[in-house]
């Protein structure tokens, strides 16, 4: 946030844009997969369809909740906080980053690596994501870790 007029932050910049955006089936079966629940490709593309319609202003977390009551995974919670406020220890997980959802998950000790929908994946400072918004889930299998603060 920034109190002079007319400057706008980048955090305010992407808070429409987030909105709008949505999860590819791509980036969030990767997830998924990651954490060993199974899911056809084709229930996973019409879920992320019903439940993101295009143009909709739908919150993140809103919509990943909606995908996975389509599937049927009820079980599932849907968690989002910005990348500075999330325990790392909940990677993986999909950030929002340069317009999209991507699949992030540790690299090295100083480096998470990104899969963006249509491209390769790249390493990243994590710096670089400090306002970016992340959702991840738990559920079965999957606890709430103590926080590092």
């Amino acid at each position: 946030m920034t109190d002079q007029p007319g400057v706008v932050s980048a955090e305010q910049e992407q808070a429409p844009l987030v909105l709008t955006v949505p999860i590819t089936p791509l980036v969030l079966g990767r997830l998924m997969e990651k954490n060993g629940i199974s899911v056809s490709p084709g229930a996973l593309a019409k879920s992320c369809d019903v439940f993101q319609p295009k143009g909709a202003r739908i919150r993140p977390v809103e919509r990943l909740t909606g995908i996975l009551n389509g599937l049927e995974h009820r079980q599932l919670r849907a968690c989002q906080l910005r990348w500075d406020r999330m325990d790392r220890r909940q990677l993986p997980a999909l950030v929002f980053h340069n317009g999209q959802w991507a699949y992030v998950e540790p690299a090295t000790e100083d480096k998470v690596s990104l899969t963006p929908p249509g491209g390769p994946d790249y390493h990243l400072d994590p710096d670089a994501l400090t306002q970016s918004p992340v959702l991840w889930f738990r559920g079965p299998g999957k606890t709430a870790r103590p926080q590092a603060f």
